[in-house]
């Protein structure tokens, strides 16, 4: 009898024990599902198009729920410090009414704002793998004032709170025009800041170190007050391309996993 109860003990605490790894294994597993990227930045220099395939290809498999990008994109055009918007666009209505009414706006037919590369390459890449996703594109100036990326940072955060099949993506080249040597350290210190490890008052924003300080201001401030995890995925320069050294244009490919 006493072997009996003795037995019957052990294989409670056995049970027992596998009952709460079991349940330790599908909490890491809920977790994990859980961290999915909300946030990107990529190039939108056409040489590097396999690296764009690549982000989107590793995108899909983290999160196939994704119906609707938002893409801020450089203004190349750019005559006046305003944001650009597409005329007509439901989406802008949905996620930015109010901003509207607020920061220095203008709208253009979505066509011409495809015609800025900064749009055109990544949403072209991007639809290979998304092919049925709405697409919200976004011209930014050069530079906004810190009191309207905080504006759009807050919007941005309720984006990403509210929305989990919606994603933010920054099209940005970083050193332009630059020897081998400085536009690395440039894209250096800005990865330093990007993974919270450097100081933002170092980061002299031109178009030494990024080309639009605008987009890469509100993307640093969106990490920050939703406390998001970023992920280098790729850096590297139009030397891996084969272009001169001496005239060289930097990336940095980012998530950011919420």
């Amino acid at each position: 009898m006493r072997n009996k109860n003795k037995n019957a003990i052990l294989i409670f605490i056995a049970a027992a024990a596998i009952i709460a790894a079991a349940a330790l294994v599908f909490k890491n597993i809920e977790k994990i599902e859980q961290s999915k990227a909300v946030l990107g930045i990529v190039s939108h220099h056409d040489i590097t198009v396999l690296k764009q395939r690549d982000f989107f290809a590793e995108l899909k498999k983290q999160n196939k729920r994704i119906s609707t990008f938002i893409i801020f994109g450089t203004n190349h055009f750019e005559t006046k410090r305003q944001i650009v918007f597409a005329e007509k666009s439901a989406l802008s209505q949905k996620y930015f009414a109010n901003l509207l009414n607020i920061l220095p706006t203008s709208f253009e037919d979505f066509s011409k704002i495809k015609e800025d590369h900064s749009i055109a390459e990544p949403a072209a890449i991007l639809r290979e793998y998304f092919p049925k996703a709405e697409i919200l594109p976004i011209l930014f100036p050069y530079n906004l004032k810190e009191s309207e990326i905080d504006v759009l940072a807050e919007i941005c955060q309720k984006i990403i709170n509210n929305n989990k099949d919606v994603f933010l993506l920054g099209s940005l080249d970083f050193a332009h025009y630059l020897p081998l040597t400085q536009a690395q350290e440039n894209t250096n210190l800005i990865k330093n800041i990007i993974l919270q490890k450097g100081n933002e008052k170092e980061l002299k924003l031109n178009n030494g170190f990024v080309d639009s300080a605008a987009i890469l201001s509100l993307i640093l401030k969106i990490s920050k007050i939703n406390e998001l995890n970023p992920e280098i995925f790729y850096q590297g320069s139009s030397v891996d391309f084969g272009y001169s050294p001496n005239n060289v244009t930097t990336y940095l490919f980012v998530n950011y996993k919420k």
